[in-house]
C-alpha cells in the first residue's frame, strides 16, 4: 500500500539576508515516493518552470494558472535584465517536485493499417476511422494512468528562484524547447568551476507561436534543480542564460559524484550528431551544451 508522503514544514518563507530578499514560501506537492539522483555519468538538464510572477507563496497543490500576461511574443525590450537575480534556497532540506517532462513521453503510435475483404465487408457498415479512433483512446487512456503514477513520483530537489529586483518589468528568454535555458555548475578538485549538466541541442526547432516570459517588478520565476547524491562534497551553484547574458546563482554546498564532470561522452555525440553542419553551427551547438559564453 502506498503511503502518502505530507512534508510538515514551519509556514514561513526563506529569508535571504545577503541580499535583504525575502524568497516565497513554495508548499510542495503531495507524493507517493520521493527519490534521490545518484547519477555516476553527467545528466541532462530539463528545468521546468513551475510558477511565473509568484509573490508572497505558491501551494503546488493547487493547479497553477498561466495568464497571458505572463508572456509576450514582442521582442527583446531595452529594460530586459537589467534587474535579475538567481537564488537557490539550500535550507529546504526536504523539498521536492516531480521534475515531470511531457517531452520525455513519447507520441502515439500510428494507426495500425485496416485490410478489409472487398466480400466478407460487403454489408459492413463500420466506419474504418472508427477503428483508429478505438486505437487512439486505448492509447490516451494507458497514456494518462502513466502520467497519473509519474506525476506522484517525486525527486529532492532545490528550490530555484529567478527574481526581478527593479521597478520595471523584464522578461526572461524561454527556449523553443524547455523552459529555462539553466544547469547545475560545481566545483572540481582544482577548485574551478565546471558543468555536472547539459542541455541537449536539437537540429531543428519550430518557433511558430514562441513567446517569452513576462516578470513583474519584486516577483519571481519559480523553478528548481536536482538535489544530486553522491561520494563528492563540494560547492554548487545554477547557471541561467537569458539572451545570452549569464547569471549565476549563490554557492551552497552538495554531493555529486566526481564521474558527474566528466563532458566527453557527451561533446562527442553532439560532435557526431551535427558533422554534415558547417563549422560555426558545430560551435554553437557545442557552446549551448554548458551555456558558453
Amino acid at each position: 500500500m502506498k503511503k502518502l508522503c505530507i512534508i510538515f514544514i514551519l509556514m514561513t518563507s526563506c529569508y535571504n539576508s545577503e541580499n535583504n530578499i525575502t524568497l516565497p514560501f513554495v508548499t510542495p506537492k503531495d507524493c507517493d515516493t520521493i527519490m534521490a539522483e545518484q547519477s555516476i555519468t553527467m545528466l541532462r538538464s530539463i528545468p521546468i518552470v513551475y510558477a511565473i510572477n509568484v509573490k508572497d507563496s505558491l501551494n503546488m497543490n493547487f493547479e497553477v494558472k498561466y495568464k497571458s500576461s505572463d508572456y509576450t511574443d514582442d521582442g527583446i525590450p531595452l529594460n530586459s535584465h537589467d534587474s535579475i537575480k538567481v537564488f537557490v534556497d539550500n535550507t529546504r532540506i526536504k523539498f521536492h517536485t516531480d521534475e515531470f517532462d511531457i517531452l520525455s513521453f513519447p507520441p502515439p503510435p500510428p494507426p495500425l493499417p485496416i485490410i478489409q475483404d472487398s466480400i466478407l465487408n460487403l454489408n459492413d457498415e463500420t466506419n474504418p476511422n472508427d477503428h483508429d479512433s478505438l486505437s487512439i483512446n486505448k492509447y490516451e487512456n494507458k497514456l494518462l494512468e502513466k502520467l497519473e503514477k509519474r506525476s506522484k513520483i517525486h525527486f529532492k530537489t532545490f528550490p530555484v528562484y529567478v527574481y526581478n529586483y527593479g521597478k520595471e518589468e523584464t522578461i526572461i528568454q524561454k527556449p523553443i524547447a524547455g523552459d529555462l535555458f539553466m544547469l547545475l555548475e560545481a566545483k572540481d578538485k582544482n577548485e574551478e568551476w565546471k558543468p555536472i549538466e547539459y542541455l541537449k541541442q536539437y537540429s531543428f526547432l519550430c518557433g511558430t507561436g514562441h513567446e517569452d516570459y513576462r516578470l513583474k517588478p519584486k516577483h519571481f520565476i519559480f523553478s528548481t534543480v536536482k538535489r544530486y547524491e553522491g561520494n563528492y562534497k563540494t560547492k554548487l551553484r545554477v547557471k541561467l542564460m537569458s539572451f545570452n547574458k549569464i547569471y549565476y546563482s549563490n554557492t551552497f554546498e552538495g554531493h555529486i559524484n566526481y564521474s558527474q564532470f566528466d563532458s566527453e561522452p557527451i561533446v562527442n555525440q553532439t560532435k557526431s550528431n551535427f558533422k554534415y553542419k558547417d563549422s560555426i553551427t558545430l560551435i554553437r551547438k557545442l557552446n549551448g551544451l554548458f551555456l558558453t559564453e
